[in-house]
């Protein structure tokens, strides 16, 4: 066997007892509040999934979610990450994060788990977004295909959010 399979091989390996281990430990501890790095996916069927980025620092509540697809068009604010898993790797569309109440992230089905070390790399972005700093533009942004997906992504973000609101008003009644 080559030497790269076999790092490839041990590295997807290590991955796939990480993840159990993470789930292993939920179970045994009865924690299943979402994770930062926890993927999520809302209804049955969907194209757009959703990363557990982190709390808010101020509100326990509220919780920041990436929009994560398999799309293969990436833009400006978009990072893809080399994840190992059927389907090839994920696109984070940096630009469509929101907050949303962490109690409509629980009725989500938990799907998946991103690496930390992807993870790290996917805050920096968010961070270099909320600074401004520059991020070299892509051709691929003007492009009518991506702007379509973009759109749908958007209308995914805004459900997730109204859901979020109608959520917190619903806890203010009670």
């Amino acid at each position: 066997m080559r030497d790269w399979f076999r790092e490839d091989m041990l590295a997807t390996a290590e991955e796939i007892i990480a993840q159990s281990e993470r789930l292993g430990n939920r179970k045994a501890t009865g924690y299943a509040g979402p994770l930062p790095g926890d993927v999520y996916v809302f209804g049955q069927k969907s194209d757009i999934q959703w990363m557990v980025i982190r709390y808010h620092p101020d509100d326990p509540n509220l919780i920041l979610l990436a929009p994560v697809d398999g799309f293969p068009l990436a833009g400006t604010p978009d990072l893809t990450l080399q994840v190992k898993r059927v389907g090839g790797p994920l696109t984070v569309r940096c630009g469509q994060t929101e907050w949303i109440h962490r109690d409509v992230v629980k009725q989500a089905n938990l799907i998946d788990y991103i690496p930390e070390k992807f993870r790290v790399t996917v805050q920096r972005r968010l961070a270099d977004l909320a600074r401004g700093r520059d991020i070299e533009p892509q051709a691929i942004d003007f492009d009518h295909q991506y702007e379509n997906w973009l759109l749908k992504v958007a209308s995914a973000r805004c459900q997730l959010y109204a859901k979020s609101l109608e959520l917190e008003k619903q806890q203010q009644r009670s």
